[in-house]
């Protein structure tokens, strides 16, 4: 895509978060994330060559909720044992199990 020609959304640790440079564009009608996990891991040109095993899309209706998702993805990335437990989970309710206690146990933090 046009943004990933600019800069690779990976961010290391196996995760990239895809997102447009302006979600002005996207045209979402509600703000969303589409969540993908490769257990072989895709080529997302990260630094030092690792593959992407997780991607976050970022979709919002507006700069303020894009920049309120982008720092509420990046704060529950950093959990301890995130990652591990979605590349892990081997059923799409486990994945979403995951990431609703994920986000439960961020809102408290907050």
């Amino acid at each position: 895509t046009q943004r990933e020609e600019l800069c690779s959304t990976a961010i290391g640790g196996g995760i990239a978060l895809p997102h447009a440079r302006d979600p002005r564009v996207v045209g979402a009608a509600t703000d969303c994330l589409a969540l993908g996990l490769s257990r072989e891991g895709l080529d997302f040109d990260a630094l030092g060559g690792q593959p992407t095993h997780i991607v976050l899309l970022v979709c919002a209706t507006s700069i303020s909720a894009h920049l309120r998702l982008m720092a509420k993805v990046s704060l529950m990335l950093r959990l301890p044992g995130l990652t591990k437990a979605l590349r892990l989970a081997e059923t799409k309710d486990a994945v979403r199990r995951q990431l609703l206690d994920a986000h439960a146990d961020l809102s408290i933090r907050l």
